[in-house]
């Protein structure tokens, strides 16, 4: 297996690897209750093809099998942009802004971690080289790398490397169940904001 990844443009193919990643779960689930399989595709690769034009470092692994993208301090940070209005990312943008200004994320120089997908269908190894040298690409420029993390498991992984929870919001409270359906008594889905900072761990 690949033990480094590699920068890409390629749009189509991280487009496909993230919307097989982030389908099955709740918060797509969600995002997407009310999207044709080919809306959400074009979303996808809309907004794939929107961090390629922000200048944002799209890599990829094993042949595509996993793909990241990160946006480096200093540069624009592309909003999602929907042609009708979506209760779910709006609501998320909206508790999301609260929090990072919070934080002061909004003026502190950081790295963020926007997406990181591993096709399901396949099981090519570690993400690790999608999320290490950016860690220490950090360090190196002593600033932290801010995520947010749209479920437990992937909450846990990231604790895994370093990253610490630093508020949690919840969405769709009243709309969808924990499992991203819908039910009008749906408990939402919580996404939590977390951090690394490798002072923390000096």
């Amino acid at each position: 297996m690949a033990t480094t990844a590699n920068k890409t443009t390629d749009v189509k193919k991280v487009s496909d690897t993230l919307n097989a990643a982030f389908l099955p779960g709740p918060v797509d689930k969600f995002q997407f209750s009310n999207c044709s399989q080919e809306l959400i595709n074009n979303f996808y690769f809309k907004r794939v093809q929107q961090f390629i034009e922000a200048d944002s470092e799209i890599i990829e692994i094993n042949d595509f099998n996993a793909v990241a993208i990160w946006v480096a301090p200093g540069k624009t940070y592309p909003s999602a942009q929907w042609d009708e209005p979506n209760e779910c990312v709006d609501e998320f943008k909206k508790k999301a802004k609260v929090i990072i200004e919070d934080y002061q994320y909004d003026k502190i120089p950081h790295w963020t971690l926007v997406f990181i997908g591993k096709d399901p269908s396949q099981n090519k190894g570690s993400i690790s080289p999608l999320i290490n040298p950016y860690l220490s690409k950090a360090k190196e420029q002593d600033v932290p790398v801010l995520l947010f993390a749209v479920n437990d498991h992937a909450k846990d992984i990231y604790i895994h490397f370093g990253f610490k929870v630093l508020a949690t919001i919840k969405i769709g409270e009243g709309k969808v169940d924990s499992n991203g359906d819908r039910d009008s008594n749906g408990v939402g889905l919580a996404v939590y904001m977390m951090a690394y900072n490798h002072k923390d761990r000096e």
